[in-house]
């Protein structure tokens, strides 16, 4: 666990059981915005606030399984376009 003023843009995080990544905006005041991975929307939070940090994984073309924050972006925009979206059967 660590401080949201710890954290540097990009990384994944829990607070609340809500999930985000953090972007590198920043308020006078010390506050960081990030954004919600489940339905897109901001939140600013205190310096002081407590995340639980967590890494999100992908596999490449050759299965390799790849942090994402560490791929390169020309890399991880190639990935995405690879990626083949999974239907639940169940919905």
């Amino acid at each position: 666990m660590k401080y949201v003023e710890e954290l540097e843009s990009g990384d994944f995080f829990n607070v609340d059981r809500h999930k985000y990544v953090m972007t590198t905006d920043v308020k006078g005041n010390g506050q960081r915005m990030a954004v919600s991975i489940q339905n897109g929307s901001i939140r600013w939070f205190a310096p002081e606030t407590v995340a639980t940090i967590q890494d999100i994984y992908y596999r490449d073309a050759e299965n390799n399984i790849l942090l994402v924050k560490d791929t390169p972006p020309l890399d991880m925009e190639q990935a995405i376009r690879n990626v083949q979206p999974k239907v639940n059967p169940m919905r």
